[in-house]
C-alpha cells in the first residue's frame, strides 16, 4: 500500500494535477477538431453551391439560346406561304444538321429527364429521317 501513496509533496501534486491537465488537453483538442471540421464542411458546401449556381447559369443561358433559335425556326416555317411539307421537312433537316447541339436541349428540360424518349416519338432526331413520316409509325 505504501507504493501507491507518494511520499514527496511534488509527487502528490503531480498526481492530483496531471489527470486534470490531461483531461483539459483532450477536451481542447476535441473542440479544435470539431471546429476545424465544421469550418471545412461549410467551405465545401459554399464551394459546391457556387459551382452549382455557375453550372445552372450556364445551362440556363444555353437553353435560352436554344429556345430562341428554335422559335426562329418555327417562325421561318410559319412564314412560308406555300405550306409544303417536304419543304418544311427540308428546312428542319438542314437546321438540325447545322445545329446538332440543340437536339438535346428540350430533353434536358423534360420533367423526367431520366426517361429515355423512344425513337418513334415526336422528339426523334429529324436529321436521320429520310421521309416525311416517322420511322416505325404509319404514314
Amino acid at each position: 500500500m505504501n507504493l501507491l501513496r507518494p511520499r514527496s509533496l511534488k509527487a502528490r501534486l503531480l498526481l492530483q494535477i496531471l489527470p486534470a491537465v490531461a483531461l483539459a488537453i483532450i477536451a481542447i483538442t476535441a473542440i479544435a477538431i470539431k471546429v476545424a471540421s465544421d469550418a471545412q464542411q461549410d467551405a465545401v458546401y459554399r464551394e459546391m453551391s457556387q459551382t452549382i449556381a455557375r453550372e445552372a447559369s450556364g445551362f440556363d443561358g444555353d437553353v435560352r439560346q436554344a429556345q430562341a433559335t428554335t422559335r426562329a425556326l418555327g417562325a421561318a416555317i410559319e412564314a412560308d406561304q406555300t405550306r409544303d411539307r417536304a419543304r418544311g421537312a427540308a428546312v428542319v433537316k438542314q437546321f438540325t444538321v447545322d445545329n446538332p447541339h440543340l437536339l438535346g436541349a428540350g430533353q434536358a428540360m423534360s420533367p423526367t429527364p431520366t426517361v429515355r424518349t423512344p425513337p418513334t416519338s415526336a422528339a426523334a432526331c429529324w436529321a436521320t429521317r429520310t421521309a416525311g413520316s416517322r420511322s416505325g409509325a404509319s404514314a
